[in-house]
């Protein structure tokens, strides 16, 4: 699969409405309130907060699943390449180079095409790396407005 494909189906699954694509407008807003802001909220505003910041879950979710299939397709395009490249080595040029990233440094000096393919599948792994935690700040904010949501509504129901 290459990442033309992987575009495509992302076009795809966003056009019949199973793929988000876009981050919740003003999330920055929310998401930099402190604990006790929530609590200051109106019901209105805290529940319009927490439908952004589930849609930016969702959206965290998407992104952080695109990385993955980024990495996925650019390390797999990498090992395929790899494997012609280094079959097409000598025995001496081979000599000595047995752990995997041996390999990978041996095949990527020798080949351009190699070292601009690993190149891409390093920075589809930092760009996993990076998205892969966002999620859990959303959660927690998340949850504590729900808390905030849940005491309002008893206190509503009991006055």
């Amino acid at each position: 699969m290459t990442e033309d494909k992987l575009e495509e189906l992302i076009k795809k699954l966003e056009k019949n409405g199973t793929y988000f694509s876009k981050p919740s407008p003003d999330i920055d807003k929310y998401l930099s309130m402190r604990e006790w802001d929530y609590a200051n909220l109106d019901l209105v505003r805290l529940e319009e907060a927490m439908g952004r910041i589930a849609e930016h879950i969702n959206y965290l979710q998407a992104e952080v699943n695109k990385a993955t299939a980024r990495e996925l397709i650019t390390g797999n395009n990498f090992k395929r390449k790899k494997i012609i490249v280094y079959g097409d080595l000598s025995e001496g040029q081979k000599k000595g180079k047995n752990s995997v990233d041996e390999r990978n440094d041996l095949v990527r000096v020798y080949d351009k095409e190699s070292d601009e393919l690993f190149d891409k599948w390093e920075w589809a792994k930092v760009e996993y790396f990076l998205l892969q935690d966002m999620q859990d700040v959303c959660l927690e904010s998340l949850n504590v407005m729900k808390k905030i949501h849940g005491d309002m509504m008893l206190e509503k129901n009991l006055a």
